[in-house]
């Protein structure tokens, strides 16, 4: 009973302990504040890895033996009798496979070593024979008995891969075939599927030394013959059966599998290929060594070369470079090659080629590549042992001394350039000199300024134009001037182009005198002193030589010509050519023996107008055209085309195909057969089919009997330096290419045509800009010349007097011709006789030229060239234009150019409207300084949308400015030859705020002043910006529109003179007045009315200020029931604060301003007794965000000055020591009774 009382007592006790114990840590996990939360953390973690092992007990261990026992009784209860049943049912179903599967079925045989299983696979039945073995034999060179093997293949598959300009950087082989029982070798019965797999993915040792990141891998196989050599190599991989299986490494390609077909056996290899140069490098550098012998690289004089050196790499062995070829030993301008040297530009002989090959070394294939110097070879590179695998070569060049020469640029600029190479120093000056032959008197040129903006030499000095130096054959020198005024001078050029076509009358290359024509090609033709060259060419009849100009002469001895050549003119036996001079017997055929056109280039003078002559004439057949039992006159046609040389030369019509394609990109032109040709109605006729931008083409007909003369006075505005003239046949009366189109008496020059001494010519021309076709035809129904003269003795002429010397004393608009496009009105008064020694002072003047609605610009221009051929020009403002001087042989041309301008303007109103606010919000101005506002013009004619970009117009708008601006601006356009309403279109810029501004219209206005436009209510509306923003005061001004009046009304009476003149109208008011007469004594009322698309438009673009959300939300952790929260909690959102209340749900939501880059900083003042566990913030798309703070109740220890827990401490040490204590006596006792 007392050891029971004892037991009981010091359970007790331990009782106690436990609940001590057990209190202290509950209370240590319910104690905690934010800053030693991971502190009680961590001490758990620690734990519960502290208990695993103790949930096991002792006796779990004794158990674990018994595990396994269990299973094998219960699971693997037959495991010791399935061997003995499988082993007997294995062999017994192993023969019925074969049986039954074999027909549909496979056989294969295996070969496998440490590095890689191969199995053939039978493809077709029976294609492995009976009995048959697999053997394998890897070829390596490691191997004795295979190394001579190896070499072999080695060189035969490298025979086959310089088929491909390669060589073999590695490859594995392997003698496949099949052996009976007596070890005799078998050959498949079929096609067989090789495969090979690699336990580790292979790449030979020599390919990794070789640059096999660059290897290419295919499978070749060697045919042998029936002696066992090799007679071929087959490239497996193009057959689609072959599948190589590549993984990329750095090291190059690694194979893993290989699969092929085959239908013989013989030695298969997996070959890795490469270019030569893969694995060595020949560069190459091209330079001169300069006075203290450093080596120069010439590479940034080799970049402006058109041509670049040729490619120095070597592919493969049977490549082979000859450096002495001017591929490598390219022209540098200023330098002179010297030699090609190795590795060392300061040493050796030349090298003059490259050899590459390979070698064999110790069953090893090594590739080299040597160089052959002074008819020896030398090893270069290589990859054996003790080359380097990289080399290069110095291509050495001299310096030229410095030179200067000129350059012709004159197709593509216009130009004589001044080119200069090694100088190595800055250019002072220039001076250029011009003499008429080569070894003649050279003078200096001096700087002049023509119209245009044009010069005969650049502001610098370095470039002169011909055209406008006369320079026409001219020889020119250049001595260029240096900074250090030392001096350096060219070698003359001359300049290889005439300023006005050149044998015209096609006298210059004279026919045989026994000959009635003659054929030439172009090289011969120019070698004979012609200028002329063609684009057909055709086989003569007799020779079948090529040709392609053709000339006639009329005099020849034997009279052939009569027969030849014979078409109606007069007695139908003769002709004569075209030119009145006595001397002049030949002209040309354009039809030579094929349709062609012939072509000259010539300078001319940009902007500056050039006047053209020429006579043509159909050829005909042998008899009049006989048409419906009636003699007809034959017609020929040709085309006058005239193109700047360089679009000449850029679409490259050299030929008659190249041009009839060019012709049909501007114009309608129509081949037709001869009957249709001959059908048609024809008459003598020029009809210019298209005349912009520097192109024009004139279609001209004309008939059998007389030569058709025709003459263009400044009829032609070139658009470069060099412009070419084509005269392309067209459609003949023989419908035979080889016969048809004379042409004679051809003249291009910005000249004027010239005439007989006894004759004057002048032409009047009118060039009228800005109008519409409708009022083009007003102009020409009012317009007219009026002519006055005086003699050398000051008498005015007399009307008949002017009438006599030019046949009319006033030329009306509807009497002068009209150009295509209606723009240009011409009168010629053509070859006038004038007395011997007669001369006369001629004022021409333009009169009823204005134009309702239009203010005219007028402006004259005269061009006088006399009998001597010197040309005067002169010109000016307004309506009278006066020839100073005519006299027999005198032509003169009289432009007048009128430019008009239409007066009828209206205003472009705009206003900014801006939807803000006021655009101030807690001193923060969100508007920008100022804005840009543009107004945009287009017309839309005939469907066609053109933008005026003439016509845009920016504006800056601000405060200072109301944000409102005004644009006054025309209303109409002409394009086209139609006058078309403008219409206008405002945008704005972009918007200069860090606030964000959005436009209902995208930033384009809309019709309006906006004063009917509502604005938006921002109160409540805050900045979250503290005081970030801009804070300048600005002005405002007011401003007033004009104001507007329909119409102003007079009384037109005697007392006025019935007229009445509107002074400072508005210029939207058309000046077209409605009169209603009843009695010219009666006074009536006149109106000026408007036109509605004159009238002020409005237009204006609102901005809008965005606003974004921005929400506060709080969140307790835990049941707000059992916490005690307080009654309100303060926030702050970029530095401004707010209160959240349990009254609002803790929210609150903010309407602020949207900013561009919007962003939001955050923070809390956190009541007592409470920790924030959370925080976020959300931005939102529209700018807005979603802000969160999330608290946690906090739960303290007692608090300090308390008793704690040291209390418990002591007490539980206490009694633990006392049932320590008592156990001892107890202990003590037992052992003292026993």
């Amino acid at each position: 009973m007392k050891s029971n009382r004892k037991k009981r007592i010091l359970a007790a006790i331990l009782c106690m302990v436990m609940v001590l114990t057990n209190n202290f840590s509950i209370l240590a996990e319910t104690t905690g504040a934010v800053d030693n939360t991971a502190e009680i953390e961590t001490p758990e973690i620690e734990v519960s890895e502290e208990v695993i092992p103790e949930e096991a007990e002792p006796e779990e261990s004794a158990k674990t033996p018994e595990i396994p026992e269990e299973v094998v009784q219960e699971e693997p209860a037959k495991t010791p009798e399935e061997p003995e049943e499988v082993v007997q049912e294995e062999p017994a179903k192993t023969p019925e496979v074969p049986e039954e599967v074999v027909p549909e079925t496979l056989q294969e045989l295996k070969y496998e070593d440490e590095q890689v299983n191969i199995a053939v696979t039978a493809l077709e039945e029976g294609a492995i024979p009976e009995g048959a073995a697999l053997k394998v034999v890897p070829i390596t060179l490691e191997n004795e008995e295979t190394k001579a093997e190896y070499e072999t293949v080695g060189q035969k598959i490298q025979e086959k891969v310089s088929e491909e300009d390669k060589v073999v950087a590695g490859f594995l082989a392997y003698d496949i075939t099949f052996t009976d029982a007596k070890g005799n070798e078998l050959e498949p019965n079929g096609k067989v599927k090789v495969s090979m797999s690699y336990k580790d993915a292979v790449i030979p040792e020599t390919v990794k030394e070789n640059g096999g990141e660059n290897a290419e891998v295919s499978v070749l196989r060697l045919e042998e013959d029936e002696n066992g050599n090799v007679k071929d190599v087959v490239n497996m991989s193009i057959q689609d059966t072959t599948k190589v299986e590549t993984r990329d490494t750095e090291e190059g390609q690694v194979v893993q599998n290989v699969e092929t077909e085959t239908e013989s056996f013989s030695v298969f290899t997996i070959t890795w290929k490469i270019l030569l140069s893969d694995i060595l490098t020949i560069n190459a550098e091209y330079g001169y060594l300069d006075s203290e012998g450093n080596w120069v690289s010439l590479e940034n004089e080799i970049a402006k070369l058109s041509e670049k050196p040729a490619d120095h790499e070597i592919s493969s062995p049977a490549e082979r470079i000859n450096l002495t070829e001017k591929k490598y030993q390219i022209e540098i301008p200023g330098y002179t090659y010297q030699k090609t040297v190795v590795d060392d530009y300061n040493k050796g002989t030349g090298v003059s080629a490259l050899f590459p090959g390979v070698n064999i070394v110790s069953g090893k294939m090594e590739y080299y590549i040597r160089y052959l110097k002074e008819n020896k070879f030398f090893q270069w590179i290589g990859t054996e042992e003790g080359y380097p695998k990289e080399g290069t070569l110095y291509f050495v060049y001299t310096q030229n001394p410095p030179e200067a020469t000129i350059k012709d640029n004159i197709i593509n600029s216009g130009s004589l350039e001044v080119e200069i190479s090694n100088a190595n120093k800055d250019v002072k000056e220039y001076k250029w000199y011009k003499s008429n032959s080569e070894t003649g008197e050279y003078k200096l040129v001096e700087r002049q300024e023509f119209e245009h903006g044009k010069s005969n030499i650049s502001a610098d000095g370095s470039k002169l134009y011909p055209a406008y130096d006369e320079g026409a054959r001219m020889h020119y020198k250049v001595e260029v001037i240096f900074s250090d005024d030392s001096k350096m001078e060219t070698k003359p050029y001359q300049v290889p182009y005439f300023n006005e076509l050149q044998n015209g009358g096609f006298e210059k290359v004279s026919v045989n005198e026994r000959w009635d024509h003659d054929q030439q090609t172009n090289e011969e033709y120019v070698k004979a002193g012609g200028v002329w060259k063609s684009t057909g060419e055709g086989q003569t009849g007799d020779s079948k030589r090529f040709v392609n100009i053709e000339t006639i002469s009329t005099t020849n001895k034997n009279g052939s010509f009569k027969g030849t050549y014979k078409w109606y003119e007069g007695d139908g036996s003769t002709t004569d050519d075209a030119e009145d001079e006595e001397d002049t017997t030949q002209f040309a055929e354009i039809n030579c023996e094929a349709a062609g056109a012939l072509y000259q280039d010539v300078l001319t003078m940009e902007g500056e107008e050039l006047s053209y002559w020429l006579s043509h004439k159909a050829r005909g057949d042998n008899k009049r055209n006989i048409f419906n039992g009636r003699y007809r006159d034959e017609y020929d046609e040709m085309y006058l085309v005239i193109v700047p040389t360089s679009i000449a030369n850029e679409n490259h019509l050299e030929t008659q195909d190249n041009l009839l394609d060019f012709l049909k990109k501007y114009a309608t032109i129509e081949i037709k057969d001869k009957d249709t040709w001959n059908r048609e109605k024809h008459q003598n006729e020029t009809q210019n089919l298209y005349n912009e931008n520097g192109i024009l083409i004139q279609r001209i007909v004309s008939n059998d009997v007389n030569w058709h003369n025709i003459s263009q006075s400044l009829a032609y505005v070139p658009t470069s330096s060099l412009t070419r003239f084509f005269f392309m046949s067209g459609n003949t009366a023989s419908g035979d290419n080889t016969v048809g189109n004379f042409i004679d008496r051809v003249g291009f020059s910005q000249k004027l045509p010239p005439v007989k001494k006894e004759h004057f010519t002048i032409q009047i021309s009118k060039k009228i800009e800005g109008l519409s076709k409708e009022r083009l035809a007003q102009v020409k129904n009012n317009i007219q010349f009026d002519i006055s003269a005086t003699d050398k003795s000051g008498k005015t002429l007399t009307d008949k007097e002017l009438t006599d010397l030019f046949g009319v004393k006033t030329i009306k608009g509807t009497d002068m011709s009209v150009s295509e496009d209606g723009t240009t009105l011409t009168y010629s008064l053509e070859h006038k006789l004038i007395a011997q020694d007669a001369s006369y002072t001629v004022k021409i003047e333009e009169k009823e030229a204005n134009l309702a609605e239009y203010v005219m610009i007028p402006k004259y221009k005269t061009k006088v060239t006399t009998e001597g051929g010197t040309t005067e020009t002169t010109s000016g403002d307004g309506s009278i234009a006066t020839i100073k001087q005519l006299a027999g042989g005198t032509s003169a041309a009289v432009k007048f150019t009128n430019s008009y301008e239409d007066t009828r303007y209206k205003n472009i109103n705009f206003t900014k409207v801006w939807d803000d606010g006021g655009g101030k919000f807690d001193n923060v101005i969100t508007r920008p300084d100022d804005l840009d506002v543009t107004l945009t013009a287009s017309i839309f004619v005939k469907g066609e949308n053109v933008p005026l970009e003439d016509l845009t117009k920016t504006a800056t708008v601000n405060e200072n400015t109301g944000w409102k601006t005004s644009w006054e601006v025309p209303v109409y356009r002409v394009y086209k030859g139609e006058e078309a309403v403008i219409q206008y279109k405002v945008t704005e810029g972009e918007i200069q705020s860090e606030y964000v501004y959005t436009s209902p219209n995208n930033g384009v206005a809309v019709e309006g002043d906006g004063s009917d436009y509502s604005l938006s209510d921002f109160s409540g509306v805050e900045t979250l910006n503290g005081s970030n923003g801009q804070t300048t005061n600005k002005l405002k001004s007011e401003e007033k529109p004009d104001g507007y009046t329909s119409s102003y009304e007079i009384t037109l009476s005697n007392d006025n003179n019935q007229s009445y003149i509107w002074n400072n109208l508005s210029k939207n008011y058309l000046s077209n007045i409605k009169y209603e007469y009843e009695d010219k004594n009666i006074a009536v009322a006149a109106t000026n009315v408007t036109d509605e698309n004159c009238k002020d438009e409005n237009y204006y673009i609102v901005n809008k200020l965005e606003t974004s959300k921005v929400v506060i939300n709080k969140v307790w952790e835990g049941n707000q029931d059992n916490l005690k929260l307080p009654p309100s909690l303060q926030v702050k959102v970029n530095g401004k604060s707010y209160i959240l209340t349990a009254g609002d749900n803790w929210k609150k939501t903010i309407t602020t301003l949207r900013k561009k880059k919007p962003s939001y900083e955050a923070e809390e003042i956190i009541p007592e007794g409470y920790r924030q566990s959370g925080k976020t913030i959300e931005l939102k798309n529209d700018g807005g965000a979603v802000i969160s703070f999330t608290n946690a109740k906090i739960y303290t220890l007692p608090s300090t000055g308390g008793p704690g827990i040291f209390g418990y401490m002591i007490g539980g040490t206490l009694l633990l020591m006392a049932a320590a204590l008592l156990l001892y006596k107890m202990k003590r006792e037992e052992v003292l009774k026993s």
